[in-house]
C-alpha cells in the first residue's frame, strides 16, 4: 500500500516544484497540502487544507502521514522585517514539526540554506541554523535537512538581487570546482527532485545534504 505525503508550503518557488512532482509521480497514495491559502491544482489524490500555522493544535489529516516537506519561508521584506520572518522561518516551521512528531511521521524533510549556523552573525542564517538544531532534537525517526546555494526559477514575486545574482552565478559555474562547488546556483526544481530523493531513501535518523550533494541528484 502506497504511503501519505503532507507538503507545508506548496506555493514558493521550491514547493511549487515539489507540487508538481508529488502530484505526478504516483509514488504516494494522498499529497495533502497545508498552506494558508490553496493552489489551484484540483487533482485526483490532492487534498487542500487552510491552515493557522501560529496554532495546528487541531489540524487532522483524516489520514496517517508516513512523509512530511517543510517548504516554508519569507523575506524581511515581504514579511514586516526581522520578527515577521522568524515567525515564519522558525516558529511556523517549529510548529509543523512537533505536528508531525505528535502524529507518528516517521521522515521530515525541510529545506534550509547553505551556511545555515545558529551562531551566525547573519539574521538568517541564524534563524535557519536554529530551526536546524530544534528540529534534530525532536528526535524523528528519519530528518533530511537540504541546504541549497542559490534557487534558479520564476519566483511570483520580483527579488532583483535574485534576478541580479540568477544571471552571474550560472555564467561563473564554470570557475566554482572542488570547495567552490557547494556555491553553484540550483535550479528549483533540482532541489524537489533531491528533497524527494534524499526522503524516501532514509535509512538513518539524519542526513545534512548540502548543495553539492543536491546538485548530484
Amino acid at each position: 500500500m502506497k504511503p501519505n505525503a503532507l507538503l507545508a508550503g506548496s506555493t514558493g518557488l521550491v514547493g511549487t516544484e515539489l507540487l508538481s512532482l508529488l502530484s505526478s509521480n504516483g509514488y504516494y497514495e494522498e499529497l495533502h497540502l497545508m498552506g494558508r491559502r490553496k493552489t489551484g491544482q484540483d487533482e485526483p489524490g490532492i487534498i487542500h487544507h487552510l491552515v493557522d500555522f501560529s496554532n495546528l493544535q487541531s489540524f487532522n489529516t483524516g489520514k496517517p502521514i508516513r512523509d512530511i516537506y517543510i517548504c516554508l519561508g519569507t523575506t524581511q521584506k515581504k514579511a514586516g522585517g526581522k520578527a515577521g520572518f522568524f515567525k515564519v522561518d522558525h516558529d511556523y516551521v517549529l510548529n509543523v514539526a512537533k505536528w508531525a512528531q505528535e502524529n507518528g511521521v516517521e521522515r521530515v524533510c525541510l529545506i534550509s540554506s547553505i551556511g545555515a549556523n545558529p551562531k551566525s552573525s547573519s539574521f538568517y542564517l541564524k534563524t535557519k541554523g536554529k530551526i536546524e538544531q530544534e528540529l534534530i532534537a525532536l528526535g524523528f525517526r528519519h530528518l533530511c535537512i537540504v541546504r541549497p546555494s542559490l534557487l534558479l526559477g520564476k519566483r511570483q514575486e520580483y527579488r532583483w538581487a535574485e534576478a541580479i545574482s540568477a544571471k552571474l552565478f550560472p555564467a561563473l559555474s564554470f570557475l566554482m570546482v572542488g570547495k567552490l562547488k557547494k556555491y553553484r546556483a540550483v535550479k528549483a526544481e533540482k532541489v524537489a527532485e533531491a528533497m524527494f530523493y534524499f526522503t524516501t531513501g532514509l535509512n538513518k535518523p539524519l542526513l545534512i545534504a548540502e548543495n553539492d550533494k543536491i546538485i548530484e541528484v
